[in-house]
C-alpha cells in the first residue's frame, strides 16, 4: 500500500491511503481523483437540498390568513336615479365597474398589500417562487401590476354583490387590495356611520346572510324617517343632505316640498348614507356653514371656507374642509364666532 497526497480541488489536498501499483515511480491518481469529486458533488446536492427544504419550511410558518368566510363588497348607490328601475340607479349603470388596483407611493413604487409573513406564506399556497410577490417586480413581471396578465393587477367591483370567498388565496388577495381604498371602500356599515362625510362607493359585508342585511336596511329606514321629521321645516338642512348624498348644489329657491319628497326618495334608495348624513356630530355647524355661504357670509373657495374678510376657518398648520372648518367653529375659544353666525343668519330671514 502506498501513501499519496490527491488534490481534491484547486485549494486543497487529502491524504489517503489506496492500493496502487506504481510505475517506474510515478502514481496515478487520475481515478481516485474523479472518484472523490463525484463523491463531493453528490454530498453537495444533498445539503443544497436539505437547506431549500429548511428555507421552505422557514418560508410558510405562521398563521393562515385564509378564513372559511364570504364577503360581500355592495355597492352603494349616491342617490343619484333612485328608480331602482332606472339603468343609471344609484349614479352606476347596470353593467358598469369600478376598478380598483394596489396604490403607489410618493415615490412611485407600489404600497406593499402584504406583510412578509403574508408574502412568504402565499408565495409558496400559490406555488410562486420566492419574492414573486414582491412590488418591485420579480425577473422582469410585477404580480401586482395591471399590465401583468398572470397577476391581479386589478379588481372589478361591478352594481349588483359583489362576491369573495376568503378561504381562496386569490379571492383574500383581492380583498387585501380592496382593502387598500378606505377612502371609497367602507370595512363595515359602522364606517358608514362614523364617517358621515366620507363618499364611500362600497361596502364590504362580512358574514353576510340576507336575513342580517335585510334588518340592518329596516333598521336605517326607519331611523331616517324619524330624522326626516326632525328636520322637515328646515329648508336648509334638507338642502344639505340632498347635496351631500347627491354630489350637486342644488338651485337656493328648491322649495320645502320639493326637498322633503327628494329626501324621502333618499331614505328609500339609500338610508345608510342619508342616516349616516344626519347623525354626523356636527351635522348642524355644518347645516350652518354652507347657510352662511349662500347668504354672503362666508365664503367657500376649492372646498374650503373663509370668514367674509378672508380668514381661514382653522387652527394653524391646517385646511379650513368642511369638517376641520365645522370642528374649529365649536371649538370653546370660538364659541363667540359661532353665536355670531347663527345671529346673522336668523336676521336674513
Amino acid at each position: 500500500m502506498a501513501k499519496a497526497k490527491k488534490v481534491v480541488d484547486d485549494t486543497m489536498e487529502e491524504n489517503v491511503d489506496f492500493d496502487v501499483k506504481e510505475t517506474e515511480g510515478t502514481v496515478d491518481l487520475t481515478p481516485i481523483k474523479e472518484e472523490y469529486i463525484e463523491k463531493q458533488k453528490k454530498v453537495s446536492n444533498v445539503d443544497i437540498l436539505r437547506l431549500r427544504k429548511q428555507e421552505s419550511e422557514e418560508e410558510i410558518e405562521g398563521v393562515n390568513p385564509l378564513k372559511n368566510e364570504t364577503v360581500i363588497v355592495r355597492y352603494i348607490p349616491n342617490g343619484k336615479f333612485p328608480d331602482p328601475k332606472h339603468v343609471f340607479h344609484g349614479g352606476l349603470a347596470q353593467n358598469g365597474v369600478f376598478s380598483y388596483c394596489v396604490p403607489s407611493l410618493e415615490n412611485g413604487t407600489l404600497k406593499n398589500p402584504l406583510t412578509k409573513a403574508e408574502k412568504a406564506w402565499f408565495e409558496q399556497a400559490l406555488g410562486l417562487e420566492k419574492n414573486a410577490l414582491s412590488v418591485y417586480g420579480y425577473k422582469g413581471k410585477n404580480f401586482w401590476s395591471t399590465a401583468n396578465p398572470d397577476g391581479i393587477g386589478s379588481v372589478e367591483l361591478k352594481r349588483s354583490d359583489n362576491y369573495f370567498d376568503l378561504s381562496n388565496p386569490t379571492d383574500w388577495l383581492k380583498m387585501r387590495i380592496l382593502e387598500m381604498h378606505p377612502d371609497e371602500i367602507a370595512m363595515s356599515y359602522k364606517d358608514i356611520q362614523e364617517n358621515p362625510a366620507t363618499d364611500y362607493k362600497f361596502v364590504i359585508v362580512h358574514d353576510a346572510s340576507e336575513a342580517e342585511i335585510k334588518k340592518n336596511k329596516q333598521y336605517y329606514t326607519k331611523e331616517s324617517w324619524k330624522l326626516l321629521g326632525k328636520i322637515e321645516d328646515n329648508r336648509w338642512a334638507m338642502k344639505f343632505v340632498i347635496e351631500r348624498i347627491e354630489g350637486r348644489p342644488l338651485s337656493p329657491n328648491t322649495k320645502t316640498d320639493v326637498l322633503s319628497t327628494r329626501c324621502g326618495d333618499l331614505i328609500e334608495s339609500n338610508a345608510t348614507r342619508f342616516y349616516a348624513v344626519v347623525t354626523d356630530e356636527y351635522f348642524d355647524t355644518k347645516v350652518l356653514m354652507n347657510r352662511c355661504v349662500e347668504e354672503g357670509i362666508l365664503s367657500r373657495r376649492n372646498g374650503y371656507y373663509y370668514t367674509k374678510e378672508g380668514e381661514p376657518l382653522c387652527g394653524p398648520n391646517q385646511n379650513s374642509t368642511e369638517d376641520v372648518a365645522a370642528k374649529f367653529l365649536n371649538l370653546p375659544k370660538n364659541q363667540s364666532m359661532l353665536f355670531l353666525l347663527q345671529e346673522q343668519v336668523k336676521n336674513k330671514r
